[in-house]
């Protein structure tokens, strides 16, 4: 397969290489060219555009089979998320009306999700976030929907793996800090797992639809943090 990954950043190459030892011809958009030697050592053909600039996608080849989209704000707060979510996200819409695709994945997040006290969270959750960064990404992905049925959605909780996982980080750090008595719950979700996820939903895509993509064991911060110790 001819297989299209937008936004090959943390996940995108882990994806591009498990995606070429699997034989398959994988192209890599990033924005910056210091990327490109390593998605090259990857097997990974790398194309450097800004996704969140009018018309950046307009003369992309359009004869891709699969198209993962895991573009990300490399920043917090409303404005970056605008940039990439939002203009980022109408643009790949446009080019994904164009193209010959057999199967959209599109990565989103679990924090578009509202409940905060501790209960069960399921895809069947319909509550559509009232502003805020959540609100931009529940917005990016109806227009991905709507943009190229049937698609796939995965809603990732936190990423960790080699080289990633800024809790443990801080911890390391001696900069860990504990809000109020640590009962908030940390989802997570391996890198690998998630990885995994794209690929077998890329193969699955009559199978389209929302998946929450995390491990079977959240946890609460204070629990997280004593296991560390």
């Amino acid at each position: 397969m001819r297989a299209l990954i937008i936004g090959c950043g943390y996940i995108g190459k882990a994806l591009g290489q498990k995606l070429t030892k699997l034989g398959h011809n994988v192209t890599g958009i990033c924005r910056s060219l210091e990327h490109n030697t390593i998605l090259a050592k990857l097997g990974i053909r790398p194309i450097n555009l800004d996704i969140s600039k009018e018309g950046s996608l307009a003369t992309l080849d359009t004869q891709f089979d699969w198209v993962v989209i895991t573009a990300a704000s490399s920043q917090g707060g409303e404005k970056a998320y605008k940039k990439v979510y939002g203009l980022g996200s109408e643009n790949i819409a446009r080019w994904l009306k164009t193209a010959k695709t057999q199967s959209v994945v599109y990565v989103s997040s679990t924090s578009v999700y509202q409940q905060t006290n501790a209960e069960w969270v399921f895809e069947s959750n319909t509550d559509i976030p009232e502003k805020g960064p959540s609100k931009i990404l529940w917005k990016a992905e109806q227009t991905m929907s709507a943009a190229k049925p049937p698609i796939t959605i995965l809603r990732s909780s936190g990423i960790y793996g080699p080289g990633r996982g800024h809790l443990f980080r801080r911890f390391m750090c001696g900069n860990a800090t504990i809000e109020g008595e640590g009962r908030r719950y940390l989802n997570m979700v391996h890198c690998d797992d998630l990885v995994d996820s794209i690929a077998a939903a890329l193969e699955l895509a009559d199978d389209s639809g929302l998946y929450n993509i995390t491990d079977n064991e959240p946890v609460t911060q204070f629990a997280f943090y004593k296991w560390l110790s």
